[in-house]
């Protein structure tokens, strides 16, 4: 295959969250913005939703990562392999990204195995053999935290590759432009809104969420930065405590809650962060949905259900809550979230460009 053609083959874009698009949206206006996007071919595999992908991302070709021996082929021939934003060094929320790794470092033949600033988080430890084991077959990380860069470089040790470089989330390339059509604070519909991902956090956690958000009839929007019905989704605790939220019957003494869903499949970029562009105050435990928040302008607050979390408040520089959550703990949250500095931002955006620039010599 034609050395110029870059292959992403960490296959988990397309299946439903915010967040992996907004970082494929800022990995497109990247090759563009450093002028490689008429250098290069960009090729993914893609076991979800293509369609969806295809409509957002017409600079990449996306591949039918279902099809094994395409797949095997693919990694096998690929000029350059690419793990495109993302956390796959985590554990929190189960192995499988480390899996993948693993099975692409297995096929691949002797093409370089590039990671275009990713996360991990501290609980990886737990899995440092593998990780280790990993980082042995790649050619270059970038990272998208300070936090993340230190754990890699411990891991490596005096090991001579992976090359290490500080970047920042790829979404911070593309969000930028996609907000700058938000409106002011002051003229968003609602006050509050509330992005629930609770794959890593407890059924106490989930309930001490639900009830302050029912306690005193206030009227929020619910986010679903992660969009599919799946049991550990935004939308599914959503459906759980639909009585609760009385979004059909909408009686006088119980909360407005309106769900915020965009449409994943058709929706344009613009589109996946409308609602943002909706809300003053956002509450969040997804990492997009705060760093989304915090480029539309938003007041914005972190519910830190694993170490990613609580490293990218901190690099915001706003305030995070960690388990247990209690009714008392999230009233707190709400009035201590505040706005991000725009020049905290903007160090971001040029750090997250500067994590791409090696790619060229790939």
């Amino acid at each position: 295959m034609d050395a110029r053609t870059f292959l992403i083959a960490t296959d988990f874009l397309g299946a439903g969250n915010l967040g992996d698009d907004l970082m494929v949206a800022g990995f497109v206006e990247g090759l563009r913005r450093l002028g490689l996007a008429e250098r290069v071919k960009v090729r993914a595999l893609c076991s979800y939703d293509r369609e969806s992908q295809r409509k957002r991302f017409p600079e990449i070709e996306w591949l039918d990562g279902k099809d094994a021996e395409l797949r095997r082929r693919e990694i096998a021939e690929a000029g350059a392999i690419l793990g495109v934003g993302g956390t796959p060094f985590q554990v929190t929320s189960g192995e499988w990204l480390l899996e993948v790794l693993e099975q692409v470092v297995a096929l691949k033949g002797e093409s370089p195995f590039l990671l275009v600033n990713i996360g991990s988080e501290s609980e990886v430890r737990r899995a440092r053999d593998r990780v280790v084991a990993l980082m042995r077959r790649m050619e270059r990380i970038s990272t998208r935290d300070g936090d993340t860069l230190a754990l890699l470089e411990e891991f490596r040790g005096s090991e001579a590759r992976p090359e290490l470089i500080a970047g920042a989330d790829l979404a911070n390339i593309s969000l930028p432009g996609l907000c700058a059509s938000h409106p002011a604070l002051e003229q968003r519909p609602h006050e509050l809104g509330v992005i629930l991902g609770c794959d890593t956090l407890g059924r106490a956690d989930v309930k001490a969420v639900v009830d302050w958000v029912v306690s005193d009839k206030r009227p929020v929007a619910w986010i679903t930065c992660e969009v599919r019905d799946i049991p550990e989704g935004e939308y599914r605790v959503y459906r759980r405590n639909r009585w609760r939220f009385a979004h059909a019957l909408n009686w006088p003494w119980r909360p407005s809650v309106t769900l915020l869903r965009p449409d994943y499949h058709a929706g344009s970029m613009a589109d996946l962060l409308r609602p943002f562009a909706q809300c003053r105050t956002v509450l969040s435990s997804r990492y997009h949905g705060i760093l989304s928040a915090a480029w539309s302008g938003c007041r914005v607050a972190g519910i830190a259900r694993s170490s990613k979390v609580k490293w990218l408040c901190e690099q915001l520089g706003v305030p995070a809550t960690e388990p247990p959550l209690d009714v008392a703990g999230m009233g707190r949250l709400q009035r201590e979230a505040r706005v991000v500095d725009r020049a905290i931002l903007e160090k971001l955006g040029a750090l997250a460009l500067r994590g791409m620039e090696g790619l060229g010599e790939w």
